[in-house]
């Protein structure tokens, strides 16, 4: 898919700006009430329909401290550092916290409804936003509101009361196949009490530290960095909201227990084209999805442009190992 990246970078400039990263107006409730709030305690579950229902409890606290949970693994985010648990292998691994790392964090569709907290650029890109009926569930009086984000349609429910959303209704389209999922939220609670210590990890008895694991980083700078320090190989995603085949790449390449044995050592890191036009423009990413294999000098060694399978992605990996 291709974007200009003039009209791009023209937004970041002149009067345009002001109102470049306005959230759509059906939203600004919601939007604005995260903006405001100091603090944010959610308890949510995302069910695939079909599938078992994922629990998620998330803490956030201005101006950058976040505690996520979900299934064995647990996010903190102290400012600092961020780090990793995971429960049923009681390791752990961190990373330096950046403001691109910890939005990074919300990257999952789930997750991007409370981006709002820390971002006021979380709703740039959603399209057909429309404000349709009221309805009555649970004894709340629900504003429904529809948009869209690239491959993804969401239909939210947003409390007439304080305007955030309490239930979501998501469809993605890949190709043929349409995946839903539903989003119910059990807990919404704007600046309540937070213990001091939610933020602070304390490992456990016994816990380990890994030093690498193969896992997305948002922060180019801190990935490349990485990679030079280790000896690995860079594999940079650029990439957008909007993009559908990028949105497949996830979902089809990305997830697989192929690509992650094949691709296992290597340091990963996504590059959203519109939040960094000058990177895409560096390494001339006109066009995406664009995989680009490089070095930790950030000299290229290989590339991909568009789509593939995930066994076609395998041989773009071997040929970038070949090359570093």
């Amino acid at each position: 898919m291709r974007r200009s990246l003039f009209s791009m970078m023209a937004l970041a400039g002149g009067m345009v700006s002001a109102f470049a990263f306005a959230p759509p107006k059906p939203l600004e409730g919601h939007f604005e009430a995260l903006q405001r709030a100091k603090s944010l305690n959610v308890e949510y579950t995302v069910t695939m329909v079909g599938g078992a229902p994922r629990t998620v409890s998330l803490s956030l606290q201005k101006p950058n401290l976040l505690r996520m949970e979900s299934g064995d693994q647990v996010v903190f985010a102290d400012g600092t550092t961020i780090v990793t648990y995971d429960k049923a292998a009681n390791q752990f691994s961190k990373m330096d916290q950046t403001t691109d790392s910890l939005l990074g964090l919300f990257e999952d569709t789930d997750m991007r409804f409370w981006r709002p907290f820390f971002d006021a650029k979380a709703f740039d890109g959603m399209t057909d936003v429309a404000k349709g009926s009221n309805v009555e569930r649970a004894g709340r009086r629900l504003t429904t509101v529809t948009g869209k984000m690239g491959i993804t349609s969401s239909t939210m429910y947003l409390d007439s009361r304080d305007a955030l959303l309490r239930q979501a209704e998501i469809s993605q389209q890949m190709g043929g196949t349409t995946t839903r999922s539903v989003v119910n939220a059990t807990k919404v609670e704007v600046n309540g009490e937070v213990a001091s210590d939610l933020f602070a990890f304390k490992a456990p008895a016994g816990a380990t530290e890994v030093t690498f694991v193969a896992k997305w980083h948002y922060d180019f700078e801190s990935a490349k960095k990485l990679a030079k320090q280790t000896g690995r190989v860079l594999m940079v995603d650029f990439m957008a909201d909007w993009c559908g085949p990028c949105k497949m790449l996830d979902a089809q390449v990305f997830s697989t227990p192929e690509f992650k044995k094949a691709a296992g050592e290597m340091v990963w890191v996504k590059v959203n084209i519109d939040n960094f036009p000058a990177l895409a423009s560096q390494y001339k990413a006109t066009s995406i999805p664009l995989v680009v294999f490089m070095n930790g000098d950030g000299q290229v060694l290989h590339q991909s442009l568009g789509f593939k399978p995930v066994g076609e992605f395998l041989k773009e990996i071997a040929a970038a190992k070949s090359k570093g």
